[in-house]
């Protein structure tokens, strides 16, 4: 059972067992419990279904001298809740409006010491956590649309513009110290919070379009830092495994950005998409054991930082194509208005993959890592720009003289703005005296990754608008519009390995930089426009083993050109 906002049964035993602490064997914490220190001795404390209580504090933090601690309890419980709170989408308002800021994740530090009370002996102290600490920040909410304009009788309502969304919240942070073994079978998790999509303008009818917002930023990840002391026996592990019910694995990735929202058309002319949000920042993670492990019998058991992903580019508003808006009310009509003919409107530009955060893993004696195991710190990948509004078509004044081919204007459509790039990756560094890496000819294989985010592929530019006239008629078009930029690729990291002894044997490291995408293709037009330029791939990290650099080289692509529109407007067939 979840508590969230109520006690759980056993609430009355956590508030004694906290602020009281006896000379029982073992002191069970579930249920809500308030920020702050709690410190035990020589006793084991239990921890599970527990969430800590917003506005009492930002850490949690649990001292047991001389006993150990240990997170869940059966096959269904929970850990520690210590996520932030997401915040309410506009929409979900009456009226619509912004949407809400999250609440950055709490903090937890677990620690045990060899401090004893007088006339104690030796216990346990080994850090056991079997179920998620999860210290994720909360989602920003998204911004509600703008509502569209409207006649209420032959009063004219103008269109909203989009409402604005919120950043990703940041992610709080995890610290685990022992002074004996740290097991973990259930995620930590300091993942930043996703960006709020930004609201989409409302459509104008013969008035101004509303504008498309920006998504917004995802959230930072918090750090995670795993340590045995000096205490800890020389035997002593920190290891991560998947068990039959959860996937030990520590998660620190940065937020996703929010989508752009949409621009609408309206008069004099349509209105922008909104940008991207950029995706957050992975956290670091830092690990200091006297030795290392990770297995994975079933499932994946990983330690990943990735940066997030960026958000989509909004869409740009359509350009007018000349027309006539009759209206008929309670003072009588039919009262026209004439539509004005204008070009399409801009799009939004893609958002930015973030960069992934540093992993760092020092081991005594032994660090190994099973099938399917891996370190993973590969930035995030770019988001595609949105697409640009096409253009529209000047046929006369469609209310009083009707279609006149010798006055006519053809438009263009809006600019399409450039993809996201790639996120930087994380730099992977491991120091040990045996490292050992497993492999399956069979398939799988442990793994190290600090790639580059692969950027987003440019979007083709949108057509112009286009009239036939004449006898027999002929198309004229107003210019082609110009591909968007492809993303580039991100930089890739260093891997850098220390150790007396190497067991390993496929060489499993990928620290290349990212993929650059090409340019979007440019439409037909007069004249036509041409492609986006490319995205080049990211620079390349190095594999350093015992300081010195291996004569890896990464693969460098080329940034590709997308490929030029022609004059070619199609055929017109009898009007």
């Amino acid at each position: 059972m979840r508590c969230r906002g109520t006690w759980c049964a056993a609430a009355a035993l956590t508030a004694a067992a906290a602020l009281s602490p006896s000379a029982m064997a073992q002191v069970v914490l579930t249920g809500n419990i308030p920020a702050g220190t709690y410190t035990y001795f020589d006793q084991d404390v239990q921890i599970y279904d527990a969430t800590i209580v917003a506005g009492t504090g930002t850490t949690l933090t649990i001292r047991v001298n001389n006993g150990k601690i240990s997170v869940g309890a059966g096959l269904y419980s929970w850990g520690i809740d210590g996520r932030g709170q997401d915040g309410a989408d506009g929409w979900t308002f009456y009226p619509p409006q912004a949407g809400q800021p999250g609440t950055a994740g709490y903090s937890v530090v677990l620690e045990t010491t060899p401090l004893m009370s007088t006339g104690s002996v030796p216990r346990d102290r080994s850090i056991q956590v079997g179920k998620p600490i999860d210290c994720s920040g909360g989602d920003g909410g998204d911004g509600a649309w703008g509502r569209d304009g409207y006649f209420d009788d032959c009063a004219y309502i103008g269109a909203e513009d989009g409402y604005t969304a919120a950043a990703g919240s940041t992610g709080g942070s995890i610290r685990l110290t022992a002074a004996g073994d740290i097991a973990i079978s259930g995620a930590l998790d300091t993942s930043g919070g996703a960006g709020g999509n930004g609201g989409g303008g409302g459509q104008g009818i013969i008035g101004f379009a509303g504008v498309g917002r920006p998504g917004r930023n995802g959230g930072n990840a918090g750090p995670v830092t795993v340590e045995q002391t000096k205490f800890a026996p020389a035997n002593s592990w920190v290891s991560l495994y998947v068990n039959y019910a959860s996937s030990g694995s520590i998660l620190a990735y940065g937020g996703q950005g929010g989508s752009g929202g949409a621009g609408n058309y309206g008069q004099p002319g349509p209105q922008p998409g909104g940008n991207g949000g950029n995706g957050g920042s992975g956290g670091a993670v830092k690990v200091t054991a006297r030795n290392y492990t990770m297995s994975a019998a079933q499932g994946v058991c990983s330690v990943a930082t990735g940066g997030g992903y960026g958000g989509a580019g909004g869409n740009g508003g359509g350009g007018n194509s000349s027309s006539c808006y009759e209206l008929y009310c309670s003072t009588g009509g039919p009262y026209k208005y004439t539509i004005t003919a204008s070009g399409g409107a801009n799009s939004g530009s893609g958002g930015h993959g973030g960069a992934a955060g540093p992993i760092t893993i020092t081991s005594d004696d032994m660090l190994g890592m099973g099938l399917y195991c891996g370190l993973a710190a590969r930035g995030g990948n770019g988001a595609t720009a949105g697409i640009a509004g096409s253009g529209g078509v000047y046929t006369g004044d469609m209310c009083e003289n009707g279609t006149e081919c010798e006055n006519y204007s053809v438009f263009g459509p809006g600019q399409t703005f450039p993809s996201g790039h790639g996120g930087a990756g994380g730099a992977i560094t491991t120091s040990c005296k045996t490292l050992s890496l497993a492999y399956s000819s069979s398939g799988g294989s442990a793994g190290m990754d600090s790639s580059g985010g692969d950027g987003a592929d440019g979007i083709d530019g949108s057509m112009a608008g286009v009239y036939c006239c004449g006898e027999p008629p002929e198309p004229f078009g107003g210019h082609g519009g110009q591909g968007g930029a492809g993303g580039a690729g991100g930089k890739g990291a260093n891997i850098s390995l220390k150790y007396v002894y190497y067991f390993v044997t496929n060489e499993p490291y990928s620290f290349c930089g990212g993929q650059g995408k090409p340019g979007g293709d440019g439409a037909n037009g007069t004249p036509p426009g041409p492609g986006g330029i490319g995205g080049a791939c990211g620079a390349g990290g190095q594999l350093i083993k015992n300081s010195v650099i291996q004569p890896i080289a990464c693969v460098q692509c080329p940034a590709i050109t997308g490929a030029g529109g022609t004059n070619d407007l199609g055929l017109c067939g009898i009007r």
